[in-house]
């Protein structure tokens, strides 16, 4: 029988002590998972970054890819993303995280169909968020964009700059933001992007439900259908609060 008597140490139950120290570890071992990763400092790419990321940890990308020099030098990559639950973002160094934005430049390689592509698997807990994403180029058949979110893929993309991605080829499927999954697209800055077949900011393909709100649309161009946001047949859309604005779409 347990014996009130006899247990106490301290103001707390003997039989209690065991247990509090079990939780202890297992809320030490909790923060001890979760990591903010340097690039380029520790990482020297982006993409190493994201490779080395487990669920909880933070990619945290310096505004200058050499932070030795004194201007800023832009990461020349095309960045793969599988791992659920990171978060990719510019380092907090500034001013403000706008002016992070415009200063973290990330641009595709030299054959780049895209910048940053999300895999299945990827959830809402993963973010992409105060970059500028730019750069993408592609042709012909690709299946391309300055951010590619894959079917089964339901990243958060929030207070990006996308701009200047661009598709060369006829039958071509491209956004600033091509989405293929499920994404939630909110508060970017999309402009100056084009695309042959629409879509130039952003192209939404298949049925995977998407949200897109708040987001500022300016200046985009298509050769074919809707030069700001393009809804293929059978898509599940949610659109509101952006500012649409200066589009061109030369047919249709």
């Amino acid at each position: 029988m347990f014996d009130r008597s006899v247990t106490l140490r301290g103001g707390l139950p003997v039989l209690f002590i065991p247990v509090l120290a079990a939780l202890l570890v297992l809320c030490s071992t909790s923060m001890a998972r979760a990591a903010t990763l340097l690039v380029p400092e520790t990482y020297a790419t982006i993409q190493l970054g994201v490779n080395a990321a487990t669920a909880g940890d933070i990619v945290s990308i310096h505004p200058d890819s050499d932070p030795v020099t004194a201007g800023v030098q832009p990461y020349g990559e095309a960045v793969t993303v599988s791992t659920d639950g990171i978060v990719i973002e510019s380092r907090a160094l500034l001013a403000t995280r706008e002016e992070d934005a415009a200063t973290t430049i990330v641009t595709g390689e030299t054959v780049r169909a895209f910048v940053f592509d999300f895999q299945a698997g990827t959830g809402p807990t993963t973010e992409l968020r105060y970059l500028t994403i730019t750069g993408a180029r592609q042709s012909w058949s690709e299946v391309a964009g300055g951010i590619v979110v894959e079917s089964g893929s339901s990243v958060w993309i929030h207070h990006n700059i996308i701009h200047d991605n661009r598709s060369s080829g006829s039958g071509a499927d491209f956004g600033g933001v091509l989405c293929l999954g499920s994404p939630t697209i909110s508060d970017n800055y999309i402009y100056d992007n084009f695309s042959w077949m629409g879509g130039a900011a952003i192209c939404v393909i298949g049925s995977e439900p998407v949200l897109i709100e708040h987001n500022t649309v300016d200046a985009n161009e298509a050769e074919y259908n809707a030069s700001g946001i393009h809804c293929d047949a059978g898509s599940d859309v949610e659109i509101s609060g952006n500012s649409i604005t200066n589009g061109d779409s030369y047919s249709g």
